[in-house]
């Protein structure tokens, strides 16, 4: 299931308090840092799975990924 598009304000600014990159990102999620960047700069949609991961692997609600 892919997400429409968002600004994932909420996810940018989490990685950055937690200092994580793109790399990091895809390596969490299995993925490579392409995947990761077309996602940022929505040439592809994330998707639900993606964002169940990241906001579990924070600790955030997947609405706070949107904020």
């Amino acid at each position: 299931m892919q997400l429409a598009e968002k600004e994932f304000k909420g996810l940018r600014s989490t990685m950055a308090k937690y200092g994580h990159t793109q790399i990091e990102l895809a390596e969490l999620l299995g993925v490579s840092q392409t995947y990761i960047c077309n996602r940022f700069h929505k040439r592809s949609r994330w998707t639900l799975d993606d964002m169940k991961k990241i906001s579990e692997f924070y600790g955030i609600t997947m609405d706070e990924l949107f904020k």
